[in-house]
Formats: C-alpha cells, sequence, structure tokens
C-alpha cells in the first residue's frame, strides 16, 4: 500500500509539476509576444513620415520653391511632399511657357535629385509673366476668404490666354464658392456661389 501511495504522490507531483512547467512556459511566450509587439509598434513609429518628419530639418514651402526657381526659369505650378527610396523629397511643377519641367528635390539639402523638360504641345501661352511678380497662394485665398467665408477645396494656378489665374474653390457647409483671381494685380475677375 506504500508503494502505491508513494508511486501516485510522485504520479501527482509529476503531473501537477508539468503543469505549471506549462502554465510559466505560456506566459514566458506571451510576454515574449507582447515584447515583440511593442517593439513592432516602436520600430513603425521610429520609421513612420510623420516621425521622421519631425526629426529632420525639412526646407519650407517657400524655400523649396526658391531653390527650385534659382535653378529653372518659370512659374511654380505645384509642389508636392513625399517619401521616396528611404528620403524627403520635394516633387515640383514648373511651368516655363513651352516647356515643362519636374523635379525632384531633397527636402532637406535642397539638392535636386532629378528633372525632366517635356515640351507642352499644350500650351497656347505667350505670358511673360515673371514668377517674382505673381500674388502667393496665400495672398489670393486671402482675397477670396474676405468675399466668402470658407475651407479652401482647391487652389490652381492656370494660365488663360496668356494670364495667369488662382483659380479658388472653397466651402461652407453646404455651401460652395469659386474664384477666378488675377495672379499679379489680385482682381477678382469671376466668383460664383452655390448653394
Amino acid at each position: 500500500m506504500n508503494r502505491k501511495l508513494i508511486g501516485g504522490t510522485i504520479a501527482g507531483a509529476v503531473i501537477l509539476g508539468g503543469a505549471f512547467g506549462a502554465d510559466a512556459l505560456a506566459d514566458q511566450f506571451k510576454t515574449v509576444g507582447i515584447q515583440d509587439q511593442a517593439e513592432r509598434t516602436e520600430n513603425a513609429q521610429a520609421n513612420s513620415p510623420v516621425q521622421q518628419n519631425q526629426d529632420e530639418n525639412l526646407l519650407t514651402l517657400e524655400e523649396a520653391k526658391e531653390k527650385a526657381l534659382s535653378e529653372f526659369e518659370g512659374v511654380v505650378e505645384s509642389i508636392e511632399l513625399e517619401r521616396q527610396n528611404g528620403r524627403m523629397v520635394y516633387d515640383i511643377d514648373i511651368d516655363n511657357g513651352p516647356e515643362d519641367v519636374d523635379l525632384d528635390m531633397d527636402a532637406v539639402t535642397g539638392e535636386v535629385l532629378r528633372s525632366k523638360t517635356d515640351w507642352d504641345d499644350d500650351d497656347d501661352r505667350d505670358s511673360d509673366v515673371n514668377s517674382k511678380d505673381l500674388l502667393s497662394k496665400q495672398e489670393a485665398l486671402d482675397i477670396a476668404t474676405a468675399e466668402f467665408t470658407g475651407k479652401p477645396e482647391e487652389i490652381e494656378l492656370d494660365d488663360d490666354d496668356g494670364k495667369m489665374i488662382y483659380e479658388i474653390e472653397l466651402k461652407n457647409g453646404e455651401q460652395e464658392a469659386e474664384f477666378d483671381i488675377d495672379a499679379v494685380t489680385g482682381d477678382i475677375l469671376n466668383m460664383e456661389f452655390d448653394d
């Protein structure tokens, strides 16, 4: 009977010890999983464009525009900040009469990484407006918002028969307004309101 009691006690201890060991091992895996997830989250945040933008000393849009126009003549039509091959880059489009220039500029150093010039077959402009004579987008927006209070939906610089014009769309709730503003004089050439 002592043998049965000793054998049962040993068997119970082995089973109980195995259960505690398995539970401890499972906890260890859970802890590792949590640490791995935390590390992945931390690494993702460190590599996100938002985090890196905070860490980098990026050129402002105006600085990028000035650098681009110091190397290429014309009017800056658009500037977009994007990530290319692990670095922040300004994609800048410049209209130079019959030519369009598309360039990529390092957003930190201002170095032109790539430029491509295309002949603009659709361009019927004969405007000799210097980009320094143009109002900024903000100045044009200020003129429009003095007439209609709203959130800007679109601001575009366009050439209309040799005249540079800002086309601006504003929205306030259900109401919308569209403006054509002379990019040199600031005169409102056209206003349309929709409910």
